[in-house]
């Protein structure tokens, strides 16, 4: 009974939000990255190993990150989502505001968000308007230029749902 159940929640999660057809990554906790998304620094970023593990530090407002994605050979997908794994970073005698601007093709999709201090989080954000089908995307992560500490980048995930 309870693997019926189980069986149930799954295909109605799946009918909910669709079946995962593509997924593009890069991961900076691996020196050097790993992954299928090719990418470039700004100014005032650097790879940096922490506590025995990599991460991209952004160390300075203004810093930015851009990612170009392979050409999907979706046509039409149903749902585009990006999950960014990060956490603000502060100095020590300081209180952090460390907001980053999210941008997808050059149109700006969040603004101001700070990831927190406490530990890494992974947030969603649906992109599927922005996305362009058949033709490499740019994602761009950019540290507000009056940021008053450092965003510390994992991972970046883009996930390609198809019915």
């Amino acid at each position: 009974m309870r693997k019926y159940i189980f069986l149930g929640f799954v295909l109605l999660l799946m009918l909910n939000i669709g079946v995962a057809k593509q997924s593009f990554l890069i991961d900076f906790s691996k020196n050097p990255p790993q992954g299928n998304l090719t990418y470039e620094f700004g100014k005032g970023v650097e790879l940096e190993k922490e506590d025995g593990e990599f991460h991209l530090a952004f160390l300075k407002g203004g810093s930015s990150l851009k990612i170009y994605t392979p050409v999907s050979s979706l046509i039409s997908p149903k749902r585009v989502v990006l999950k960014i794994t990060g956490i603000s970073s502060s100095f020590l005698t300081q209180d952090a505001w460390v907001p980053v601007e999210i941008l997808v093709n050059t149109r700006l999709i969040i603004s101001g968000f700070d990831f927190g201090t406490e530990y890494y989080i992974t947030p969603s954000f649906e992109i599927s308007r922005y996305w362009r089908t058949g033709q490499t995307n740019l994602i761009e992560v950019r540290l507000d230029k009056d940021a008053s500490g450092e965003f510390w980048l994992k991972r970046i995930e883009i996930i390609i749902y198809e019915k």
